[in-house]
């Protein structure tokens, strides 16, 4: 009987990957400091409205008006429009009177 060949042999076993605690902590360390740099960005993004941009929503303004400088809204009830972004826990509320003219803004972030 002759000798096995080198394709007859027993394939090389890989090592199983072993992670030490150093590694876990490492990992760890970096999934918090991403989900603290997450939860930043939601309130780093601030207001659903900017500020400067509210700041020329003014009473009386027709809704025309309002739509062409906050585009359309999310939500849209009988005297009032929502605005909301995406990944932000705020809303903006745009109240009409009667007439359908601006009424009052209720700008709402955390």
């Amino acid at each position: 009987m002759s000798a096995p060949t080198k394709d007859q042999t027993a394939p090389e076993r890989e090592e199983p990957l072993r992670f030490s605690l150093r590694d876990g902590f490492v990992f760890v360390t970096v999934c918090c400091v991403l989900l603290a740099a997450g939860i930043g960005l939601v309130r780093y993004m601030g207001p659903i409205i900017p500020l400067s941009v509210e700041a020329q929503l003014t009473p009386g303004m027709s809704q025309s008006q309002v739509r062409e400088l906050l585009g359309e809204p999310n939500e849209i009830e009988e005297s009032r429009w929502v605005y909301t972004r995406s990944a932000n826990p705020g809303w903006c509320s745009i109240y009409w009177d009667d007439s359908e003219k601006l009424s009052y803004v209720d700008n709402e972030w955390p």
